[in-house]
């Protein structure tokens, strides 16, 4: 009986661990970071300002909107 709790336990405590360190992996660099907050400051501004010209300005001729179902808007969504 002792045994069994025992496991079970065990299994419990490397069930939180496991998925803790896979996190770890998945973290952003601090500089990427730091330049998309920048970025999203751009839109935010340009946007509250109704700037067409600035927002237009944050994308590139080739843009690619991709949704969780492909290409939306772009060359390559075609």
């Amino acid at each position: 009986m002792k045994k069994h709790v025992l496991l079970a336990l065990v299994g419990l405590a490397t069930g939180f661990v496991v998925p803790a360190f896979a996190q770890e992996k998945d973290t952003v660099d601090p500089q990427i970071r730091q330049q998309l907050e920048a970025l999203s400051k751009k839109f935010d501004d340009a946007s509250n300002k109704a700037d067409a010209a600035a927002l237009a300005a944050l994308f590139t001729q080739d843009a690619v909107e991709v949704g969780p179902d492909g290409p939306v808007y772009g060359r390559q969504s075609a």
